[in-house]
């Protein structure tokens, strides 16, 4: 190589002129040049604070900051506050000062360049800025290369128009914060030069426009790559979330271990699932710090019309819907117009005498002790109320977990009262902004809901049967809620950024609640488990459905489906998706439990045995206590929807091979017998589990006496030999 080019490249090097340099992470400012509201003589700015805060922010996290307008060069600045440190240092920063003179024109801009944009705020931003189709051009580039687009106040004026490449508006479907109607003065002059209403126009063109009530409390909507602040004082957390989620894009969610991507771990284990247990169409997703890592669709929404599942299908909760519930309660909680104390004859007065005792508290974790509310259609609510008010209660409030409807159908009753409107339009306002887009309530098949999925359960012969689901209106609150997988990954992520509740009245929602027996599985209306020790929170619907938090982990997973053939126990496919996530959640008796069903479903027992010697002979599951599985599994088809006897008999069978000195197993198979009306076999192995139970499990003795005197009796009178 010649001296003089070997003097060259060592120069580029010795410089940073490295064809690898990596570009600087740039974000572009969007500002206004106008001066005036409209035509007139009132003055208008851009809003300063909205200029230098997020700004501020930004250089600190590295990132260089361009300015554009719709004419380029010198721009308004007002509202300043000179009383802001950080506002007066850049006042008198003339370099800075010296951006805001020499702004860039649009066509000075190279939109590959930037991470993101963000649109400033102030009056000037209603002018100029929401017309000029170069700024939408660039800002569509930026956020269709991944990039964020981000808006405070009546900067949010400038994504009004903007399109995607596919002629869709950027935020439909999505929800978005800007300055609200409620907070603009009306019948002032300035008011009325507006062009448009940022709200109005956001709800027309297909977007959900939400806002805080109460005002200039840092309020924010974070949906996907967009994200929106409702006043100055949401500045700087804006800014803050966009780097967030362009720090996150750098985070491979890959399996460092085996390098295999993520999305095929998650799509082959569930197609696995799917046609193991039959399922037959689910919407899945998968978030990890509040961003969403995993979406996708699978199956038939309807397998008679060959109708796949899509972004627009709409999945009933079931009780599901009692999250929502929950979160609806303490917001009138935080609101400090109910109390947990509150007895529930505070706000109804149509109960019987020893109801109106029970607590707001009670209700939520199912520990009221009432009876259930019955149903049917043939009942109406007059008759089923006049049923469930002359039943026994069950136990005394606050003392066990007892399940029941009842609790829903008195929470619901309390909400409407307390907030004078229909319980679902004080869900869909509270938690979805007011936008009904993928939200229905319905607890009825027989009613017409768009794009709603088809649900399929086996009959007797395990075949696919249409669900005849039905909740009266009555109990809508009991699994009522309709929704689509957008809709419930927004209201994951509204819920996770705290626009629903505080961090205080969340703690509290899902704490253990203080049952008189020491249950703590319970809290305010939500599930609480250890995975692996690691706390989980959530709840299922159905037996199809299931939502799950790892909160000390920020992710969570939403499953949708509509059926199964055989029961897959949607809890343990939540789990065992997360464990592909994160190997700490990893729980070898999910796996283990799941391996050995799918096999058992085949009704190859004899290669049942072969995987269940090769589990516990290997290291991977040693610890596990294949006992208690197999238990578990056995059980589960005799709580099936169908009855799965005969499959019981012989999971249970399988643990008294496995485990001949185990009492519990000859329990259990005995139960099994007697449900199918072996009577002879029951009496044999109640009596083997006699046998070899040791004499402190009293109690449980003395069940298993009396189930073999009762079965003897009838032995006796059918004239039966054992």
């Amino acid at each position: 190589m010649p001296k003089s080019i070997l003097a060259i490249v060592l120069l580029l090097l010795l410089f940073g002129f490295s064809p690898k340099q990596e570009k600087q992470k740039k974000i572009l400012f969007v500002v206004s040049n106008q001066h005036t509201y409209g035509n007139t003589s009132l003055n208008t700015s851009n809003h300063f604070s909205e200029i230098v805060l997020p700004y501020n922010i930004f250089k600190k996290s590295g990132y260089k900051i361009d300015f554009v307008s719709p004419k380029g060069g010198t721009i308004p600045i007002g509202y300043i506050k000179t009383s802001d440190s950080i506002q007066k240092k850049y006042l008198y920063d003339a370099d800075f000062m010296k951006l805001l003179k020499h702004t860039l024109h649009p066509k000075n801009i190279n939109a590959s360049d930037y991470k993101a944009v963000y649109y400033v705020g102030g009056g000037a931003a209603m002018f100029g800025v929401p017309e000029n189709k170069e700024i939408q051009h660039i800002s569509r580039i930026i956020y269709e290369n991944k990039g964020v687009v981000s808006a405070v106040c009546h900067g949010t004026a400038g994504i009004v128009n903007l399109k995607l490449s596919n002629g869709k508006f950027l935020y439909e479907e999505k929800q978005v914060n800007g300055f609200p109607d409620a907070f603009e003065n009306k019948t002032a002059a300035y008011y009325k030069t507006f062009p448009f209403s940022i709200e109005e126009a956001i709800k027309r063109n297909g977007g959900g426009f939400i806002y805080s009530k109460k005002g200039w409390d840092n309020h924010y909507v974070v949906d996907g790559r967009l994200v929106t602040g409702q006043d100055p004082s949401a500045s700087i957390t804006v800014a803050e979330k966009v780097i967030e989620i362009l720090e996150k894009q750098n985070i491979q969610f890959t399996d460092t271990i085996a390098g295999v991507d993520l999305k095929s771990k998650i799509d082959d284990y569930i197609n696995k699932i799917m046609r193991e247990f039959d399922i037959k169409g689910a919407a899945v997703a998968i978030l990890k710090n509040n961003q969403v890592i995993h979406k996708e669709y699978y199956g038939k929404a309807n397998i008679d019309y060959d109708i796949p599942v899509n972004s627009a299908s709409i999945f009933k909760t079931h009780s599901l819907t009692k999250l929502f519930v929950s979160v609806a309660v303490f917001q009138l909680i935080q609101d400090k117009k109910i109390y947990l104390d509150d007895a529930i004859g505070k706000f109804l007065t149509d109960l019987p005498l020893n109801w109106k005792s029970v607590k707001i508290k009670h209700l939520l974790s199912h520990s009221s002790g009432l009876p259930t509310m019955p149903v049917s259609r043939n009942l109406t609510e007059f008759k089923a109320k006049d049923i469930v008010f002359n039943a026994d209660t069950q136990t005394l409030p606050g003392n066990e977990y007892y399940y029941n409807r009842t609790n829903l159908w008195l929470l619901k009753q309390i909400i409407e009262k307390v907030s004078n409107q229909k319980f679902q339009d004080f869900i869909i306002e509270n938690q979805f902004n007011g936008n009904h887009i993928g939200i229905s309530f319905s607890g009825d098949i027989l009613d017409i809901v768009p794009n709603r999925v088809t649900e399929y359960y086996p009959n007797k012969n395990y075949e696919p049967k249409i669900f005849d689901f039905y909740l009266p209106n009555y109990l809508l609150s009991a699994g009522g809620l309709n929704i689509t997988l957008d809709a419930y990954i927004k209201w994951e992520q509204q819920f996770e950024a705290g626009n629903f509740l505080n961090q205080k009245h969340k703690t509290i929602m899902t704490s253990p609640f203080p049952y008189g027996n020491g249950s703590s599985f319970f809290s305010y209306g939500w599930r609480i488990e250890q995975l692996n020790t690691i706390k989980t929170i959530g709840f299922s619907g159905g037996g199809i459905s299931v939502f799950k938090k790892v909160p000390s982990k920020n992710m969570s997973i939403i499953f949708l489906s509509n059926g199964y053939k055989y029961d897959p126990y949607i809890e343990r496919v939540s789990n065992n998706l997360l464990g592909i996530i994160d190997k700490s959640l990893r729980n070898k008796e999910s796996l283990a439990s799941e391996k050995l069903e799918i096999i058992i479903n085949k009704k190859d027992y004899n290669n049942v045995q072969i995987l269940l010697n090769q589990l516990k002979d290997g290291k991977e599951y040693s610890e596990v206590y294949f006992e208690t599985i197999l238990n578990e599994i056995g059980y589960s088809f005799l709580n099936a929807i169908q009855p799965r006897l005969i499959e019981a008999i012989e999971v249970f069978k399988l643990n008294t091979l496995n485990y001949p000195k185990s009492w519990n197993s000859f329990d259990s198979l005995a139960e099994a017998y007697k449900l199918s009306g072996d009577i002879k076999n029951a009496v044999t192995n109640y009596e083997k589990a006699i046998a070899l139970i040791s004499k402190d499990n009293a109690a449980h003795i003395k069940r298993i006496r009396n189930q073999i005197k009762k079965l003897k009796k009838i032995i006796k009178k059918s004239n039966l030999k054992i």
